[in-house]
């Protein structure tokens, strides 16, 4: 059910932002809070006349 939404999630992020490149983060669950807070507040500088969006995707790390 995650994945399911998650994918949905990004599909409707990539058709509203069509225009804008997306740098997606990976992040651990201790750092995930940290960085999307960092990547709330980042004026990304758009990149050959394209605005910049900034996603952070949780859990990736060691198990």
């Amino acid at each position: 059910m995650t994945a399911a939404a998650a994918i949905v999630v990004s599909v409707v992020v990539a058709w509203a932002n069509h225009d804008c490149i997306e740098l997606v983060v990976a992040s651990s669950n201790e750092k995930y809070e940290l960085l999307s807070d960092i990547a709330k507040t980042y004026p990304a500088p758009p990149v050959d006349r394209r605005c910049v969006t900034v996603r952070i995707i949780e859990g990736v790390g060691r198990r």
